[in-house]
């Protein structure tokens, strides 16, 4: 049975507090400074009593809807954006969007948010793109692990939590759900933790309440227009991702797609760039030798330089790989671990995946189509 979709903690935090907190402007009405939020959740279902319920707006139901029931569960307060009825005696929290403060208040509620008395809980590592997120992703946690720093996942294959792994249902999960997880692994001693992000995460703002160290940029094709009906929502879904670093975070993006230079307008955060065709890349590799046993390749940067060897197979694994070590190297990690982690790695599951039968006289390989 799958754990209720609420966040519990052992702080209980006052409404003002969190509010306040988080970030979040508010309208707030028929609320006493001393209600009490003693948990959190956007599905009415979870409510307890002391909970904040956020109505959020979906595509097949409306949190608003729902007020009533969360209410007569014993919810404290209720957070809203659009001008409906509330009975009853929660607080109740007008708010301009609710899935952004949905985000922002599960972040600071369980403690995975940045704050001024807690900088850097965790160092988060977001990977977008149409291609490659789920290698990048394996990659990068396994140079982190080859750095000794214990490194949670989420991404299409599963959810590691350092502790525990599980299925994954969706890329990244809701906000709820992914700030619970963020929660465990910090708690097991996580310091990293790489997300893949998906366009339909960033349009519907699951990961707004948290604070990147860097952001990844793969490539931008075709998939996905169905659900942002054209190209340029889908472009400025993967913008949200950059426009969300600080000074502080870096964007790694790829110079060898289109849309590299469009998808970090607005990004306050310094843009290093990889790539093995365009001039314009900060961070390139030249190909030695490739093979069904995997590539050796030299990577470039400003100031650095490397000799890196990986068992995975095919160039656009070297780019993969080039965005992994150029991601890593901007976050302060050695060239020892780059080496180590990219090498050790022997494949990703579903991802030209070496199966290799006894006696077979021949290359077998898995790999992964929609």
């Amino acid at each position: 049975m799958s754990a209720p979709n609420r966040l519990t903690t052992k702080k209980h935090w006052t409404l003002p507090a969190l509010l306040a907190s988080a970030g979040v402007r508010a309208e707030v009405a028929h609320s006493p400074n001393d209600v009490t939020i003693t948990t959190l959740t956007d599905d009415s279902r979870a409510v307890m009593p002391g909970a904040c319920f956020v109505a959020v707006r979906g595509c097949g139901c409306d949190g608003h809807d729902y007020l009533e029931s969360a209410i007569g569960a014993g919810a404290s307060a209720v957070v809203i954006d659009r001008d409906v009825p509330v009975s009853g005696g929660a607080a109740v929290v007008r708010v301009a969007d609710a899935r952004d403060a949905l985000a922002r208040l599960a972040a600071t509620f369980v403690g995975v948010a940045r704050r001024k008395s807690n900088p850097a809980p965790l160092r988060i590592v977001g990977v977008t793109g149409t291609n490659g997120k789920t290698t990048i992703a394996w990659l990068l946690r396994s140079i982190f692990q080859a750095a000794r720093q214990p490194t949670a996942l989420f991404g299409t294959i599963e959810y590691d939590l350092v502790s525990s792994k599980c299925k994954s249902p969706l890329t990244t999960p809701g906000a709820v759900e992914l700030c619970r997880h963020l929660a465990t692994a910090q708690a097991a001693g996580a310091t990293h933790a790489v997300l893949e992000v998906s366009s339909h995460a960033l349009d519907q703002r699951r990961t707004d309440g948290l604070s990147f160290a860097a952001g990844v940029f793969t490539n931008l094709t075709g998939d996905h227009i169905d659900y942002h009906g054209s190209v340029e929502a889908y472009l400025a879904a993967k913008r949200r991702l950059f426009e969300q670093l600080g000074a502080d975070a870096v964007a790694v993006v790829n110079a060898d797609d289109p849309a590299d230079t469009a998808v970090t307008e607005g990004c306050i955060a310094p843009v290093v760039s990889y790539g093995i065709e365009s001039p314009r890349a900060d961070v390139t590799a030249r190909i030695h030798e490739m093979d069904l046993r995997g590539s050796a390749f030299s990577v470039t940067g400003p100031d650095w330089e490397m000799e890196l060897w990986s068992p995975l197979i095919g160039a656009h694994n070297v780019v993969n790989a080039l965005a992994a070590a150029a991601t890593a190297h901007a976050l302060g990690a050695h060239s020892d671990a780059i080496r180590e982690g990219l090498a050790s790695i022997k494949g990703v599951p579903g991802r030209l995946q070496r199966v290799e039968p006894d006696a077979c006289p021949f290359s077998v390989l898995v790999d992964y189509a929609h």
